[in-house]
């Protein structure tokens, strides 16, 4: 149902401290804490003793007690102190999970441990640029799957008619025809849009699709003769969106905007970051109640989505290539 041979992300990093988070990730419930040394520990939120859930206790020193009878587990998952007794059963051990911290935010490895490289985490390099400012949103649940909210994301054309601040004067949907291509494990869109901003000049919105879940979105002006980016206020998105089971989604989003956005405007944005988002999730959710109470209707699709059929086909490709992997 999932890739698992991926990273995902957890949290932002802002969320994770010394006392213990849970997260649910692929149906799989988890536990995180960081050490005192900054590093972050991944956890499966139950001990083996009683099954208790491990995020309802305490980190003492780098290891995570039990609440329920007060046994510790070290960052590797291994028990290390049972109170009264003297031998510890080598079965009393946690399922740990590699994880990493990039762009703010906490990335977790749910496949074979062993082939975590976390060279493999999507880049977003507007991160590392001085001249850019940005808004790491506060994580969210979408009772939606997956492609439910990637299909949102790649069909900018609702904007104008669900987002009441952002799509004011957005006709995405009064555009050119959209170019659609796959570039290594992700697919790509871009839209010219017909409006015209000034002589020599148009707007274009991109976005992106990057196995397993992360989704790309962005606006920007071009010079019309030969399509050269123009130096003006820019805004790129990064949606992650990781599986909490089949049927929700954690959603976690950063915003980022060049120098050339002012401040007022950048405070205006933040404000309409979080009216959109809640948008969308009305929408999402709403649609996704329909969809469960009528089992056996199928969508009928239009030309505008033509990036979110792509990117499903090239998740069941990959799907099916990571089942075989393990059944070789």
């Amino acid at each position: 149902m999932f890739l698992r041979q991926y990273w995902y992300v957890a949290a932002l990093s802002r969320d994770i401290g010394r006392k213990p988070v849970t997260r649910r990730i692929l149906g799989e419930d988890l536990v995180f804490y960081r050490m005192t040394a900054g590093d972050v520990v991944a956890l499966r939120d139950r001990c083996p003793h009683r099954l208790a859930p491990l995020s309802l206790g305490e980190v003492v020193g780098d290891e995570l007690q039990c609440r329920y009878h007060g046994m510790r587990f070290g960052k590797d998952g291994k028990c290390t102190a049972v109170p009264g007794e003297n031998f510890i059963a080598p079965v009393l051990c946690v399922d740990t999970f590699p994880v990493a911290e990039r762009h703010g935010l906490v990335w977790i490895w749910m496949g074979e441990a062993a082939k975590a490289d976390p060279a493999q985490i999507p880049e977003w390099p507007w991160m590392e640029k001085s001249d850019f400012v940005h808004l790491h949103m506060d994580a969210r649940v979408f009772n939606a799957p997956l492609f439910a909210i990637v299909d949102n994301l790649l069909d900018l054309t609702h904007i104008h008619f669900t987002h009441r601040l952002l799509g004011a004067d957005n006709l995405v949907h009064d555009s050119e025809p959209m170019k659609v291509w796959r570039e290594g494990p992700s697919v790509h869109f871009s839209r010219k849009l017909k409006r015209v901003v000034k002589p020599g000049v148009y707007a274009e919105t991109r976005g992106s699709f990057h196995l397993p879940s992360v989704c790309y979105t962005r606006s920007m002006l071009r010079e019309e003769e030969s399509g050269e980016l123009l130096p003006a206020p820019m805004t790129h998105v990064m949606h992650a969106l990781t599986p909490a089971t089949a049927e929700s989604t954690n959603y976690l989003i950063i915003r980022s905007w060049n120098a050339l956005t002012k401040p007022q405007d950048i405070a205006q944005l933040t404000e309409q970051s979080h009216v959109t988002i809640e948008e969308d999730r009305e929408i999402v959710e709403a649609q996704q109640r329909v969809r469960n109470a009528s089992p056996g209707v199928s969508d009928r699709l239009i030309r505008a989505d033509a990036a979110a059929v792509d990117a499903r086909r090239m998740y069941a490709e990959a799907l099916r290539t990571e089942e075989a992997a393990v059944a070789a």
